[in-house]
């Protein structure tokens, strides 16, 4: 199986002096292509540092990042932004859609920054089958506070997969939801995942996590174990 990206001895550590939190500690993980990986753990265990650096938000102190077996770990901020844009969609576990624009427009933002598609044509027709196999294509223009938890969750999954992401990286995105709307969520992950998208969650609910292809689980911010559907 094909890895798309790998973390060798990977530690984060926030603060300085005496105010310092050890977030990450020697983290060894390889993720393949097409998985379906959660990430489950108490909170401050280092899910979220964890996706941050995975996604490249945020770099490590210490440890190598592969992507595509390059080595990525140096690279500038805007190279990483590059990489970011065209290989990876974000999931956060709040929306962060902007109020003053409409949902589609919402959608659209990534690719403002899109570099090897100049048809801005193509995002808006791609945004539109987005929004219809999300159920949400009649809001698409409505004034984005109008949208309950649940449409402005699937506005944000159609932003994260407008450069069409290979890789869908989701932190808590169900938690804000009711169990309704969460499944829904997840099963809209499940279908992109069958489609051939690489996804990491973060979660707590393990209701969610066991429908995943494989559970890592931290616990003060170290691999306390790493199993595959297999042996669940």
């Amino acid at each position: 199986m094909e890895s798309y990206i790998v973390l060798k001895e990977i530690n984060k550590i926030y603060g300085k002096r005496k105010n310092v939190t050890k977030a990450l500690k020697n983290i060894n993980l390889r993720i393949n292509k097409k998985e379906f990986l959660a990430i489950i753990g108490p909170s401050g265990s280092g899910k979220t540092s964890l996706l941050n650096i995975i996604s490249l938000l945020h770099k490590p102190t210490s440890g190598e990042i592969y992507f595509k077996s390059k080595n990525v770990t140096k690279l500038g901020n805007n190279a990483c932004c590059r990489l970011r844009n065209q290989n990876i969609g974000y999931l956060f576990h709040r929306d962060f859609l902007l109020d003053e624009y409409t949902p589609v427009e919402n959608t659209l933002i990534p690719t403002e920054y899109e570099r090897t598609v100049n048809d801005k044509n193509f995002f808006i027709n791609f945004s539109d089958r987005l929004f219809s196999r999300f159920g949400i294509h009649d809001k698409k223009d409505r004034d984005i506070k109008e949208l309950s938890g649940g449409e402005r969750q699937r506005v944000a999954i159609s932003r994260a997969l407008i450069n069409r992401a290979e890789i869908i990286i989701a932190d808590e995105p169900t938690s804000a939801l009711d169990s309704e709307n969460s499944n829904k969520i997840m099963n809209y992950l499940i279908e992109l995942n069958k489609e051939g998208k690489t996804i990491i969650i973060a979660t707590h609910n393990r209701d969610l996590a066991v429908k995943c292809n494989r559970i890592v689980y931290l616990k003060d911010g170290e691999i306390q174990w790493d199993k595959s559907k297999t042996i669940l």
